[in-house]
C-alpha cells in the first residue's frame, strides 16, 4: 500500500476518491441543505441561485460539498509538491486531509466555511511565491485580492489580512510599496461590492452585514466525542509537530519560511473557529500538511503504518460517537 501512497498518479487518485465516499457516506445518509443567515447576503444569494434556479435539494448541496473537499484534498497535496514542502511527493497530505475532515459528518455540508476554504488555500499558495517570482507586486496584489473576498463572505474573515501581512514579513524584504499593493489588493473585492450595492441603492445590506454578531452552530456532542476527537487530533498532532522540529534544521531557508507560514495559517485558523464558532474544516489544511510529517519517517516505517491505523480507527469511533 506505502509505495502506491508515496507516487502520485491516477490510479492513486481514485484509491482517494473511493476513501473519500466509504468515510463520508454517513454525510451522504444524512444529507442536508446549508443553513442561510439573511445578514450573510453573499452567500444567500449564492444558495438561493442553486436551489430555486438549478433546484438543487439537500443531496445535491451534500454531494456538491464533498465533491469540493476531495478536490480540496487533491489541491492540497499539489501545494505540497509544488513548494517542495516534502522530501518527496506522495498523497499523504490529501489522505490526512480527508480523513480529518471525516471526523464529523456536519464537517462536510455546504457552508461559507467550505468556500472560504478554496480561498484561503489559494491564497496561502500565491504568498508561498513570493520569494520566487519575477513579478512580485502582480503576485502581492493577487494574493491581497483572493484573501479578502472572503471579507464579502464573513465579515471575521477580514483576519486573513494577518496571513498576508506574514507572507510578506516571511518571504520578502520590507518594502512599503509591496504592503501598499497588498493592502490594495485586499480592499479590491470590498471596493467594487460596494460599487455595485450603490448602483442598485441597497447599501443598508452592508449595515446588516457588519452589525450581525457570528452565529454558533454548535450541537450537543457527547463528552465521550469530544474527548476522542480533540484527544486523537491532539496526539497527531504532537507527532507531526515534533517530526517537524526533527527536520527543521534540513530544510533550506526558503522552505522553513513557508512552513512558518503555515503554522501561523494554522493560528489564524484556531482564532478564526473561535470569532465565527462554525469554521472547524478551516483548521484542517494546515493541520493536514504537519500531520502528514508522521508519513516521512523513513527510518520507523512501522510507526508511520501505525499512524494511518490510528486515524482510520479515531474516524471510526468518532463518527459512531456522533452520532450517539
Amino acid at each position: 500500500m506505502w509505495p502506491l501512497l508515496r507516487n502520485n498518479n491516477p490510479f492513486t487518485a481514485l484509491v482517494l476518491l473511493l476513501a473519500t465516499l466509504l468515510l463520508k457516506w454517513q454525510s451522504l445518509r444524512y444529507a442536508t441543505s446549508p443553513e442561510v443567515v439573511d445578514a450573510h447576503f453573499l452567500f444567500k444569494a449564492i444558495v438561493n441561485f442553486l436551489k430555486n434556479i438549478l433546484h438543487w435539494g439537500p443531496f445535491a448541496f451534500t454531494l456538491a460539498a464533498l465533491i469540493q473537499i476531495f478536490i480540496q484534498a487533491l489541491y492540497l497535496n499539489f501545494i505540497a509538491s509544488k513548494h517542495k514542502l516534502f522530501s518527496h511527493s506522495s498523497i499523504f497530505p490529501a489522505l490526512t486531509y480527508i480523513l480529518l475532515t471525516s471526523l464529523a459528518p456536519n464537517l462536510n455540508y455546504f457552508s461559507e466555511a467550505l468556500l472560504i476554504n478554496w480561498l484561503v488555500l489559494w491564497g496561502i499558495d500565491i504568498c508561498m511565491d513570493f520569494a520566487q517570482t519575477l513579478e512580485p507586486r502582480k503576485k502581492i496584489f493577487n494574493a491581497g485580492m483572493v484573501l479578502g473576498i472572503p471579507l464579502l463572505i464573513q465579515y471575521e474573515a477580514a483576519s486573513t489580512l494577518l496571513l498576508l501581512g506574514v507572507g510578506l514579513l516571511l518571504l520578502r524584504t520590507f518594502q512599503p510599496a509591496e504592503w501598499f499593493t497588498g493592502l490594495l489588493g485586499f480592499i479590491t473585492p470590498l471596493y467594487f461590492l460596494t460599487g455595485i450595492l450603490f448602483l442598485v441603492d441597497n447599501l443598508s445590506l452592508f449595515t446588516i452585514y457588519f452589525s450581525h454578531p457570528p452565529v454558533a452552530e454548535y450541537r450537543a456532542l457527547s463528552k465521550t466525542y469530544w474527548i476522542m476527537t480533540l484527544g486523537g487530533t491532539g496526539l497527531l498532532f504532537s507527532i507531526g509537530f515534533y517530526r517537524f522540529q526533527q527536520q527543521t534544521q534540513r530544510m533550506v531557508i526558503y522552505t522553513r519560511r513557508k512552513w512558518l507560514l503555515i503554522l501561523c495559517y494554522i493560528i489564524w485558523s484556531a482564532i478564526f473557529l473561535i470569532l465565527s464558532k462554525q469554521a472547524w474544516i478551516l483548521l484542517f489544511p494546515g493541520l493536514s500538511l504537519l500531520i502528514a510529517q508522521s508519513y516521512y519517517m523513513e527510518k520507523t516505517k512501522w510507526f508511520r503504518t501505525f499512524i494511518f491505523l490510528f486515524s482510520c480507527v479515531l474516524v471510526i469511533f468518532s463518527q459512531i460517537a456522533f452520532f450517539k
